[in-house]
């Protein structure tokens, strides 16, 4: 009856809250709990921008720090930080 009362179909009804083109109106999304410290981030992002680390991706920085009993984030937040920094292309230097 709504619906009809507003002279909209239903169907735009039901989709309008689950649409991904989001209104000004809605909010800002909060941050995550257990998302890490900015501090830290910029560490594993310039841990990954070392001369040490450059040219190599997440998955193998992540396995030589832990050869060396060094554990600063999973692999998948490394993949998460290079990503935010839109940085997740090819990481070799080609010449």
């Amino acid at each position: 009856m709504a619906c009809e009362a507003l002279e909209i179909p239903r169907a735009t009804a039901y989709q309008h809250p689950h649409s991904k083109n989001k209104t000004q109106l809605s909010r800002p999304r909060a941050r995550h709990p257990r998302r890490i410290p900015d501090q830290e981030r910029v560490e594993v992002l310039d841990l990954l921008h070392s001369q040490r680390f450059i040219d190599q991706p997440p998955r193998q920085v992540y396995a030589e720090l832990l050869d060396q009993g060094v554990y600063m984030v999973s692999v998948r937040t490394m993949y998460r930080i290079l990503t935010e920094q839109d940085e997740t292309r090819e990481r070799r230097y080609e010449r």
